[in-house]
């Protein structure tokens, strides 16, 4: 690339213990996916995309990649990462997007948008008892339990509610 660090280039792949020696095609999924990483990371660019940026990778060089990430972070750059492991970028992340079925349905800042989402679980005899203004995204009964993702202000029993994580939240969305 154009202005990237070679060096800066080396450095990295010694960090994620890349063989240089070997080639394109004897290289694992996991190697492939870091080859990429690094190309991206040391990028000059000031909008980079990442698509599955952790696939194949163990959990010692997803940490190692989330650390260099946000190393890089910089406020006039910005970086895309588009991904169905969720919850594993959650804390990477200012903004969400969430395109379902070819739509966005979520463009919303993280915080903001969790704040507004909650798990309501109820015995079918509670159920009664919950109220507010709500807008149920998602409901699934289980072993006498019904457990509920809601949109809104909800008030029920104690200990019935809980705070939603983005994974849960983009699932309920996306029904």
């Amino acid at each position: 690339y154009s202005g990237a660090d070679r060096n800066e280039m080396e450095r990295l792949a010694d960090s994620f213990e890349l063989p240089l020696k070997k080639s394109w095609e004897k290289l694992s999924t996991g190697y492939r996916t870091i080859f990429k990483d690094i190309l991206a990371l040391t990028s000059p660019a000031r909008f980079v995309f990442f698509d599955e940026p952790i696939l194949g990778l163990d959990a010692a060089h997803r940490e190692l990649f989330y650390t260099l990430l946000l190393e890089r972070f910089t406020p006039d750059r910005c970086f895309v990462i588009s991904t169905h492991l969720i919850e594993e970028v959650a804390s990477l992340l200012d903004s969400v997007k969430l395109i379902h079925k070819g739509k966005l349905i979520v463009d919303e800042d993280k915080d903001k948008l969790l704040q507004n989402i909650r798990k309501v679980t109820v015995t079918s005899a509670e159920l009664d008892s919950v109220t507010g203004s709500y807008e149920i995204l998602s409901k699934t009964e289980s072993l006498g339990k019904i457990t509920m993702t809601v949109r809104g202000e909800v008030n029920a029993p104690d200990g019935c509610v809980s705070h939603a994580d983005l994974q849960d939240a983009f699932i309920a969305l996306a029904r």
